[in-house]
């Protein structure tokens, strides 16, 4: 896929789920490669020149999710076009969801994995293998004879059982990255379990995990594996993926203090980030977690409008989230927010305090002022956004849903900040530059601490200069509205000249 915005041209390439199930199948004694085409960069003609694929007899392709899927299809139908006659097998969080459709849309495809695939990718192997059938096998769906075939998932309740997944140190890549607090490290991809409790209605993933909520690997599993990384590779960076790292129960908070005490007894030095709700932060876990190298915690804070986190079911108050924020900013945490600023069904004053709830934070990142919200294939906001008339469904079952507005302004603002993205866009290439040639870190986190509040400020300005100019026109007038866009963008195009007389003033530099 085309990194349209540079998000990700240096980021961690590793792919847990891939790497779990190769491990699984070697410790079955399966013969398995790994082929990261992200890491790649490879598109399916390189695929081709690069792997032969008519030496597998089963190839497991990874569609993580739903952006994915046109790839992904294009994929099996060259694989096909050449010849290629292995069993095809597709997987990951889309595949699970949207299973009926893509086995009548994808012609070649023989089987999908549902849900967590450890176990249900060795048996359908050993039945590929042995030339048997796939039925009564748990966790896969397929055609038989042009009728859909399905064996619902279960769910994996002692992860311990789980190898360690694979690892590459090349997929790590050069982490560096401007904007965050990962500069010049690199850093392994690392789960505590799996599955949330949460029921965020513009989240599908939850539906991946039935039953939905946590499943912990025993603290002695994960220290276990945090202690083979650190002494096989000398790396001591982790980034904790679940969607929850933990939860405020008897059994989370046991589970938070047998982690510590462990990473204490065996002396290992290590940093690391996790993610989780807001109502769960409590001082004294963070504190625990921070006496062991917690340095980062993800909040998904997604709004600053209590109206807006009703209908988003995120189950917690504004409050909460300022003070999970406060919690962490007292302790010595970076709190980094995931945050919705645009939604549908905002008015224009609610979108206006969205954004000074956002600002008063200190501590928001230049995706959180442009994001908006996307509606993905079975989360619970495309059945909101149809009550309230504004949902527009795809041309394909597989691209996301669009929608309107239910405030002419609100789209006014949301068309004009896309537009403003992509003229900064190409200034995100040259922070990549920079950071890709990067050889002396002290520099370089010098140019990070000037950067993140030289773009804070500057993405402050943007919105705000907006939020003005469209709350002083007629929203009826096409006159009115387009002179001021006129106006807007000269204002624009002078702080992007701005941005890359900075950015090329530190480029010069001996790095």
């Amino acid at each position: 896929m085309k990194d349209k915005y540079f998000k990700k041209e240096l980021g961690n390439k590793e792919f847990l789920g891939i790497q779990y199930l190769a491990a699984m199948l070697d410790s079955k004694g399966f013969d398995c490669d790994i082929v990261n085409a992200h890491y790649m960069q490879w598109d399916e003609n390189a695929i081709s020149r690069n792997v032969d694929v008519n030496s597998y007899k089963f190839i497991g392709i990874s569609c993580v999710s739903q952006r994915c899927y046109p790839f992904t299809k294009k994929l099996v139908k060259f694989l096909r076009e050449r010849g290629c006659t292995a069993h095809i097998c597709l997987g990951g969080f889309y595949p699970s969801l949207a299973y009926e459709k893509i086995l009548y849309d994808i012609e070649g495809i023989d089987s999908l994995i549902l849900g967590e695939g450890e176990e249900s990718i060795v048996s359908l192997v050993e039945k590929v293998f042995n030339g048997e059938s796939m039925d009564q096998l748990s966790g896969i769906a397929y055609l038989n004879q042009g009728l859909l075939s399905l064996n619902p998932p279960n769910r994996i309740m002692n992860l311990d059982k789980l190898p360690f997944p694979v690892r590459n140190i090349e997929y790590l890549g050069n982490i560096s990255s401007i904007g965050t607090d990962k500069v010049g490290k690199r850093f392994f991809r690392m789960l505590a379990g799996r599955g949330c409790y949460g029921k965020c209605s513009f989240c599908s993933i939850i539906r991946f995990y039935a039953p939905k909520y946590k499943i912990y690997r025993s603290p002695q599993n994960v220290v276990g594996e945090i202690e083979q990384l650190v002494n096989k590779y000398g790396i001591n960076d982790f980034l904790f993926n679940d969607e929850i790292f933990y939860e405020i129960s008897k059994k989370g908070q046991m589970w938070i203090q047998q982690f510590v005490e462990l990473i204490k007894q065996k002396e290992i030095k290590i940093s690391f980030a996790i993610e989780m709700r807001a109502n769960d932060i409590r001082h004294e876990e963070i504190s625990l977690l921070k006496s062991v190298g917690l340095k980062r915690v993800s909040l998904g804070v997604e709004s600053g409008i209590q109206r807006v986190l009703d209908e988003m079911n995120k189950g917690c108050t504004i409050q909460q989230n300022r003070d999970a924020i406060d919690i962490l900013k007292q302790s010595g945490i970076t709190p980094l927010i995931s945050f919705i600023a645009i939604i549908p069904t905002m008015s224009f004053k609610e979108l206006k305090d969205n954004y000074k709830f956002l600002f008063s934070l200190n501590c928001f990142i230049e995706e959180n002022v442009y994001n908006k919200l996307n509606i993905y294939s079975n989360c619970e906001y495309k059945n909101i956004l149809e009550k309230w008339n504004l949902l527009i469904e795809g041309s394909s079952f597989y691209e996301r849903h669009g929608y309107n507005f239910y405030d002419p302004k609100v789209e006014l603002f949301s068309s004009i900040i896309e537009d403003v993205r992509v003229v900064f866009s190409v200034h995100k290439k040259k922070l990549v530059a920079i950071d890709s040639k990067a050889d002396n870190s002290e520099i370089l986190n010098e140019f990070q601490g000037e950067w993140i509040k030289f773009n804070e400020q500057l993405w402050m300005n943007i919105i705000n200069v907006l939020i003005e100019a469209i709350d002083n026109i007629d929203i009826n007038n096409i006159e009115e509205i387009e002179l001021m866009k006129k106006i807007y963008f000269k204002f624009i195009n002078a702080q992007s000249d701005f941005l890359h007389n900075y950015i090329d003033s530190f480029n010069k530099l001996k790095m």
